[in-house]
């Protein structure tokens, strides 16, 4: 039961970690969408993690004969990103698309981060603990698209944001690859 309640932890921690940019530029998307066109926004990103999820899932099998010691180097990812995303924080250009085709592109686009730390993630937790952790990532998905959704009509919501987001981004990647590393036996 410790390690059901350890892997949701971690899938918790991995999606939030990951899905912040994707957040930002969601809500931001729907803020300057007319009302009549965020249903078809809201399926192109959902569709768009899916996309994600399997692609993590895919690669994840694909490593299967590697150790799965081996597979913590992808730790290095994240750790990467968030000198990245520190490095970036006071970048705030992001283009923003509007359909269901558009958004689930752009979630794919903003998935890179997604899929450093999902791969091990998924990878080192086998077939159980991968459907958890992808049903865990369905399940806050659909919670991310109906917060954008409020958030979408609060323009102080969205500033609030756009200017936190970048200054918490760069922790989070750190501490998702400490546990990719924890996951895949380093300590």
């Amino acid at each position: 039961m410790h390690d059901v309640v350890a892997t949701l932890l971690v899938a918790v921690a991995a999606f939030f970690g990951t899905m912040t940019d994707n957040f930002v530029a969601f809500s931001a998307q729907l803020a300057i969408t007319p009302a009549a066109k965020h249903r078809r926004a809201s399926v192109g990103h959902f569709a768009g993690v899916g996309v994600l999820v399997i692609l993590s899932a895919g690669a994840g099998t694909a490593l299967s004969e590697f150790p799965v010691r081996w597979v913590g180097i992808l730790a290095l990812a994240p750790a990467l990103l968030a000198v990245h995303a520190w490095r970036t924080r006071h970048d705030a250009n992001r283009s923003v698309a509007r359909g269901t085709v558009a958004t689930g592109l752009v979630t794919i686009a903003f998935g890179g981060d997604n899929l450093a730390v999902w791969i091990p993630l998924l990878r080192a937790n086998g077939v159980l603990g991968g459907a958890l952790i992808a049903g865990v990532f369905v399940l806050l998905d659909l919670v991310l698209i109906g917060c954008a959704e409020a958030f979408a009509r609060r323009p102080r919501v969205i500033e609030f944001s756009q200017r936190w987001a970048p200054m918490c981004t760069p922790f989070l990647y750190g501490f998702l690859a400490v546990i990719i590393l924890w996951q895949c036996q380093w300590f």
